[in-house]
């Protein structure tokens, strides 16, 4: 897998999604994954770059809530890009976050690959 995140939201069902070596995107849909599009190679290349560049390889297995906030979802990221496997927590996913700052981005840009993807009719 490229990358691929999933929150746990407190107020109800959170949101995720995730791209796998082939390109294949799946959203997460009331608890299971379901293929929505597909990333070409461009999209991929870039995913893999913006994984590298956001840090998340570096994070620890679980990163707690800073002491200054109190709520907030808790993100799972995966990836294994480069051989560097990655399954992390972070409690309380939040802007104001530091060690949340490059997952948020990252998802950010996944988001626009997939809107792109789905404009140009991947499947």
């Amino acid at each position: 897998m490229i990358f691929g995140y999933l929150t746990h939201r407190r107020t109800g069902p959170g949101s995720g999604m995730r791209v796998q070596d082939d390109g294949t995107v799946e959203l997460n849909v009331d608890g299971g994954w379901r293929p929505i599009t597909r990333l070409d190679e461009p999209a991929l290349a870039e995913l893999r770059d913006a994984v590298r560049a956001s840090g998340v390889l570096e994070l620890p297995e679980h990163t707690p809530a800073p002491p200054n906030i109190h709520d907030g979802d808790t993100a799972e990221l995966w990836s294994d890009v480069d051989g560097r496997a990655l399954h992390a927590r972070i409690e309380a996913w939040a802007d104001e976050h530091p060690a949340a700052a490059g997952s948020r981005d990252l998802v950010m840009t996944l988001s626009r690959l997939v809107t792109a993807a789905q404009a140009a009719g991947q499947r």
